[in-house]
């Protein structure tokens, strides 16, 4: 099915890349190696850009190739992808021994995108498992449709673009590492606890105490466990049940203000809105008019 919707896309006549210079430029294909095909990448002498590292991301849709870093090798085969900065010390290649290997790729030429995914991938080899509804898939499929087709308006809206499939890839780095067992325990932990009483969420300190430790190292081991500050799970939880008290009552934005901790209606937009885009007020609005 991706393949098919990837040959229907690049059959499109492309749009040139972006032609700011300094500004994210994204590159992409679908390549198929046969049998015995000589195809070797080492990334530390792959040319890049001369602004910026670039980020590799390659799917294989069928066959499978072997990429390595770090001393250790991975077989990636259908389903399965790996993200890399170049340059770096990596290689991947077609083996004798492969019957083919067809795959889709994004190159992201982007200095802060780059700069993430390299943090990033000082905790994780890069190798992740995807389905073709993955939403890192499903992005990385829209991406090349929007780009084939030119249909972002300026630099400004690709960029919004390439920052949402980053942070996508960033969660799926993540999931990849931490068990979702051990990641829901601790999440279930800090959920309980906050929902014990909404309207006075605890501090980070009370929460440490509550596991019996001191602030930075409960910080660090709930970071670790889950990919989350505990300051980010904590906004995340509570505005999620603001957004469900805009759904599901009438309750003026004070009043919820005040039933999930926020000084008042104005504390509350700011918060909800960096969240969420935009404000309680028109969620609402939006609410009512469906």
């Amino acid at each position: 099915m991706i393949e098919q919707d990837l040959k229907r896309i690049l059959t499109i006549k492309r749009r040139k890349p972006s032609p700011y210079r300094g500004h994210p430029r994204l590159f992409f294909g679908m390549t198929s190696l046969h049998e015995k095909t000589e195809y070797y990448w080492n990334g530390l002498n792959r040319k890049p850009s001369p602004f910026h590292p670039q980020v590799i991301f390659q799917y294989t849709l069928s066959g499978w190739g072997l990429y390595s870093r770090n001393r250790q090798e991975w077989k990636i085969d259908k389903e399965k992808a790996f993200i890399t900065i170049v340059p770096s010390d990596h290689t991947y290649h077609l083996p004798a021994n492969s019957p083919g290997w067809s795959f889709v790729f994004l190159t992201l030429q982007h200095p802060y995108i780059a700069e993430r995914i390299c943090t990033a991938l000082k905790k994780h080899d890069g190798v992740i498992s995807l389905n073709e509804n993955s939403p890192l898939v499903i992005k990385s499929i829209n991406l090349i449709r929007l780009t084939q087709k030119g249909l972002f308006a300026n630099e400004f809206e690709e960029e919004s673009h390439l920052f949402d499939w980053m942070c996508c890839a960033e969660r799926a780095l993540n999931e990849e590492q931490m068990p979702q067992r051990v990641k829901d325990l601790w999440l279930n932990k800090v959920r309980h606890v906050i929902e014990m009483d909404p309207a006075a969420p605890p501090s980070i300190e009370e929460l440490a105490r509550r596991f019996d430790l001191s602030r930075s190292h409960f910080t660090r081991l709930f970071s670790q466990k889950t990919g989350l500050s505990p300051a980010a799970f904590i906004t995340t939880l509570r505005l999620h049940h603001v957004e469900e008290a805009l759904r599901l009552s009438d309750k003026n934005l004070n009043e919820i203000a005040l039933d999930y901790g926020y000084a008042d209606a104005n504390h509350l937009c700011k918060a909800f809105k960096r969240e969420y885009g935009i404000t309680p007020g028109e969620l609402r609005k939006q609410l009512r008019n469906r």
